[in-house]
């Protein structure tokens, strides 16, 4: 059964793996190895939304193990943030490539919780 958790490290995983972004989110080829891979809508969606905490510490011991995965996500959420209000709620993958620094803190940030998660 898929957990919060393994949806949350899904989603870290595609916001920073630059092969399927390229192939699959900005030229829509999707092939047999991305099937259950979210699309950017739905890593977005798992990191902004679907963890939205009115008291971010209780994310600990229901999703995230500890505060260094805590930093990590927070720092992952506050660059999306950071990213849709640069693009918009409708804006698409390509309007991201074109952000430049704010896209990169969003793949930085997702590669540290990435890390976080795997120790």
């Amino acid at each position: 059964m898929r957990t919060v958790r393994d949806g949350l490290r899904e989603a870290a995983e595609a916001l920073c793996n630059r092969d399927l972004q390229e192939r699959v989110w900005l030229l829509g080829q999707w092939n047999h190895t991305d099937a259950g891979k979210p699309s950017f809508d739905d890593a977005v969606n798992q990191v902004i939304d679907e963890l939205e905490a009115p008291n971010p510490d209780e994310l600990i011991g229901y999703v995230l193990h500890d505060e260094t995965e805590l930093r990590a996500f927070l720092r992952l959420q506050n660059s999306l943030n950071d990213l849709v209000t640069a693009i918009g709620r409708h804006g698409t993958f390509a309007d991201v490539k074109r952000q430049g620094r704010l896209w990169r803190a969003c793949i930085d940030a997702a590669r540290e919780l990435v890390l976080a998660m795997a120790e």
